[in-house]
């Protein structure tokens, strides 16, 4: 008898600790879910800027700056070439670049280049616009391989040189490459002009050396003509040929 009541007991016990345990989970509140920060907005970091000069205006080859045609503008110090003038390094570059002239075009908003201005407006266009060391040469151009319009300023060209060689024959040999033009006619700005078909002379920019030998050539009525290269080719071809000039005449027509 005894052993049944512990049973019963045992029973009675159980059943009240699950109900309990029931009722503690129903009384227990529900977990609430955590908050997640929000991620941050990406941050727009500023990259470091730096004023340059640059023109206001459009400046044709040729022009004398004045103060109103140059201003400082910021820009990213990673766009910077080592030729732009800098406000930080020259803060009086607008005083001093009064009177000098762009030895080649710049549209509005373009910066100033130390190697595109030059000091001499006293010198004339053409005195300005040469590299030191290099000469200006005016050369002929025949009527039969007039450029038409097609070579401007600021081309570079091959110079060719049709005749009788050493060898008794007859053809075209290159003499010079990669010369740039300084101008056609009176025009010394890269801008398409049909009043310029009619041009009859072009002027180079030579060595003194090239500049005997071309003279020498066009005194023996030798006929010269230019063969424009294509701009990749050209830049290159003139690179090479400002550190190290290259003549190419093999064979003497005189």
């Amino acid at each position: 008898m005894n052993r049944v009541r512990i049973i019963i007991a045992g029973v009675a016990i159980l059943g009240a600790i699950i109900v309990g345990l029931i009722a503690a989970s129903l009384l227990e509140p529900e977990p609430q879910p955590v908050a997640t920060a929000a991620a941050p907005a990406p941050e727009f970091i500023q990259p470091p800027q730096s004023d340059v000069l640059v023109a206001t205006r459009e400046l044709r080859s040729g022009t004398a700056l004045t103060e109103v045609d140059m201003a400082w503008m910021p820009m990213p110090e990673t766009l910077i070439a080592p030729t732009m003038i800098q406000k930080k390094t020259d803060p009086q570059a607008i005083r001093s670049n009064i009177g000098k002239i762009s030895g080649q075009p710049f549209s509005a908003g373009e910066p100033l280049r130390n190697d595109r201005l030059n000091v001499a407006s006293n010198g004339g266009i053409l005195a300005s616009m040469l590299k030191p060391g290099m000469r200006a040469y005016v050369m002929a151009l025949d009527e039969r391989i007039a450029t038409g319009g097609f070579i401007l300023p600021r081309d570079i060209v091959d110079v060719v040189a049709i005749g009788k060689w050493d060898n008794s024959t007859k053809g075209a040999q290159i003499i010079i490459k990669g010369v740039k033009i300084l101008a056609i006619g009176t025009k010394t700005d890269s801008t398409p002009n049909s009043s310029d078909s009619r041009a009859r002379t072009a002027t180079l920019e030579v060595t003194p050396h090239e500049m005997e030998l071309l003279a020498k050539l066009e005194r023996n009525s030798i006929p010269l003509m230019l063969s424009p290269m294509a701009l990749e080719d050209g830049k290159q071809s003139l690179e090479e040929r400002t550190t190290s000039p290259v003549i190419v005449y093999q064979k003497r027509p005189l």
